[in-house]
């Protein structure tokens, strides 16, 4: 749904507001292609999984009980690293996207798990709305 002239003017002096206060955070915001954030983001885990594989090889490689920690951390960065480049990954090729179709409209063979009721926080929503609506 477009926006109304009102509602662009608003938007575009809300905008302006914004760039004049923090440029810096204006130029960060302004990419246009939201899958560079998450590409950094991709790069940046796949560093950090190559630091926690050297440091679980020290702590494996070396001998002595003080660097056991020391492996058992580099396989938690690893596992960290993976967890969140796996996410940014998801994010970046839209598999990630959970939203549902508007108007309630589902596509054939697509019907959702439970029927059609929507998310979690939509149902709790609802019930919440029942119970007030009945007092």
């Amino acid at each position: 749904m477009p926006l109304s002239e009102h509602e662009q003017r608003l938007l575009d002096q809300i905008e302006q507001a914004l760039y004049a206060e923090d440029p810096k955070w204006a130029n960060t915001v302004r990419i246009s292609d939201p899958r560079s954030h998450y590409k950094r983001r991709l790069v940046k885990a796949s560093i950090g999984f190559a630091i926690g594989v050297v440091v679980m090889m020290v702590g494996v490689v070396l001998s002595g009980s003080a660097l056991i920690p020391l492996g058992v951390g580099g396989f938690v960065v690893m596992l960290a690293a993976c967890l969140w480049g796996l996410s940014s990954w998801k994010r970046m090729n839209g598999f990630g996207d959970s939203a549902a179709p508007q108007g309630g409209a589902v596509p054939p063979g697509k019907q959702a798990r439970g029927g059609n009721r929507g998310t979690f926080m939509e149902r709790m929503e609802e019930r919440w709305r029942r119970r007030h609506d009945e007092r």
